[in-house]
Parts: C-alpha cells; structure tokens; sequence
C-alpha cells in the first residue's frame, strides 16, 4: 500500500509539533522518519483555563509502549500519540486546578465583614488612642487613665452621656461604676430595659477632674470633638443626657436644665443624622436628692418611647 509524499513543514511549524509532543524522529524530513506521519487530530482537554491548557501541553510526551512497526505502524503511533497527548492535559489541568486548591486552603479564612462593622471597629480603636494620648487640657496631668467608654456600639437603644468620671471610674477605666451606676441599672431595669445589653455609656470629658470637681468649660470644649465623635460612630437609637453639663453640650443654646427636661430634642451628628435626645437628672444627683426619682422615671419613660428610624 502506498502513501502521498509527506508534506512539507516549516521550522516554525517544526517547533511547534516538537511541543505538543511529536518526537523529532517522527517529523517529516528527520532522517530517522522510516514512515509518514499523519497530522495528530487535536483532543480537547478537559475544561480548563488558557493558562492551564498551555502549562499542561508543553509537559514532555509519554512515548506509546504499544506502538508497532506494521504497514499501519504510522497510524498506530499517531493514535497513541492522542492519547497520551489527551492524558497529559487532563493530567495537567488537575495538577494545577490542585495546587491553587492547596493554596486556597493554606490561605487564612478571611471573615467577612461590612463596610459598615469595618468603618466602626477601626474609626472606634483610632479615637481610644487619640483620647488615650490627648494633652489637650490639665485633666491628663491627675488622670489614672482616660475613661472612653463601654457597652454595645454598633446602634444601641440608648447611649448615657454623664458629666466626668467620677474616682472609681478613673481606676476602674468604665464609666458610671459604683453606687451611681447601680441606681442607673436599677431604673432601666425597671422600664424592662437590659441597659448593659443595649445601651452604650460614656461622659462628656474622658478624664476624672482632681477632687470629682464638675469639669470647667475649656476642659469640656477641648473634649468635644471625640464625644462628637463617638455619637456618630455608635449611631444609637436614642441619647440620654445625665445632667446639667452634659444637657447643656448636646442641646446647644443657653439650656435652662429643667426647661429642657420633659421634652424630646434631636441632636445632629457629624454625618447628619438626627438623634431623639431627652434631658434627666445625673444619678449621682439622684443618691443626694432622692425627691427627684420620680421627675426622673417621668424623663426615662419620655425617651423610652422617643426611637430614632
């Protein structure tokens, strides 16, 4: 049986068979090519990235073990040619689909999180640092440590802002402990309100003024910026002013303290939202005036059902 002269190739088509795996012995015009060698019919691989097919096809060939040197010896090499040349690829799409799984794994998991939780937990550890490191005024001078604050942050129900830090507090590093933090427990307790669960507590200034002195104007104006701060980080549903100070900082204005009680205010943040705010007595006051328990239920009560949308 005879066969049509092989065709001539070019070098550039030379090399590019050498790469898919036909031997040079088998190219036409080799001196060692004792038969002609038909075109391999193209396999397709199994499914795989550009990247991936070309890494598995430049891989050396297999040599078939089952090619023989009869009259169809050509077409016999050349079918084990395609599948060797079909087993290399699959075989190269699995390595490297298993090396990026490797990978995959050996990588940390990465918890996800919104922009949301994202901005707060590094706008929050930014601002503690800044009051932790604040010189602004003489009250870093006496100050055990700056009092930030504590509680729930992401949207609470209620956020209490106190006057300053009393002495416990200062040691402490939490504001409102002691007997006043117990009154203040015990009243939202009473309205059905689990105030550590869903409130948020901090003070006007961040460090205890020598003596539990009320803290003077350029104090409280040099604390300002990081309560402004914290409010529109935390974004709570409702602002609870414990005293005159702390009335007077957040309702702007000449506040009269007990004209501004009995009413719901709205307090603008930095970003722009308005927040319900009612004025009550400080639970300090509270321990000395015991009279004014009840003026001050009426102001928890007001601010209970006062909810910002």
């Amino acid at each position: 049986m005879s066969f049509p002269p092989a065709p001539r190739i070019t070098p550039l088509q030379r090399a590019w068979l050498q790469e898919i795996g036909i031997e040079k012995r088998l190219l036409p015009g080799s001196p060692a090519s004792s038969a002609p060698v038909t075109a391999p019919v193209p396999v397709k691989p199994r499914p795989a990235d550009a990247v991936e097919q070309t890494q598995a096809l430049q891989r050396p060939a297999i040599s078939n073990p089952g090619a023989t040197g009869s009259t169809h010896g050509g077409q016999e090499v050349n079918r084990g040619q395609e599948v060797t040349n079909g087993e290399e690829v699959s075989r190269g799409a699995e390595e490297t689909r298993g090396a990026k799984a490797n990978r995959a794994q050996e990588a940390p998991p990465t918890a996800p999180r919104t922009a949301k939780g994202a901005t707060l937990a590094e706008g929050l550890d930014a601002l503690v640092q800044q009051v932790q490191q604040c010189d602004a005024c003489n009250l870093h001078v006496s100050r055990t440590q700056a009092v930030f604050g504590a509680g729930a942050v992401d949207s609470p129900q209620w956020m209490l802002v106190g006057e300053a830090p009393g002495e416990r507090d200062d040691r402490l590093g939490m504001p409102f402990q002691g007997k006043a933090g117990e009154l203040l427990q015990a009243m939202f307790a009473a309205i059905g309100v689990d105030i550590a669960a869903q409130g948020y507590s901090t003070n006007l200034v961040k460090c205890r003024p020598r003596g539990n002195r009320m803290p003077q104007a350029d104090e409280i104006e040099a604390c300002r910026q990081f309560l402004e701060q914290q409010i529109a980080l935390v974004r709570p549903r409702r602002i609870l002013a414990l005293g005159r100070l702390a009335a007077l900082a957040l309702v702007g204005g000449d506040t009269n303290f007990e004209e501004s009680r009995g009413k719901v205010h709205h307090y603008l943040t930095t970003d722009g939202q308005k927040l319900p705010l009612v004025v009550t007595y400080h639970p300090a006051s509270l321990l000395s005036r015991p009279l004014q328990k009840a003026a001050a239920w009426r102001d928890l009560n007001l601010a209970l059902r006062a909810v910002h949308e």
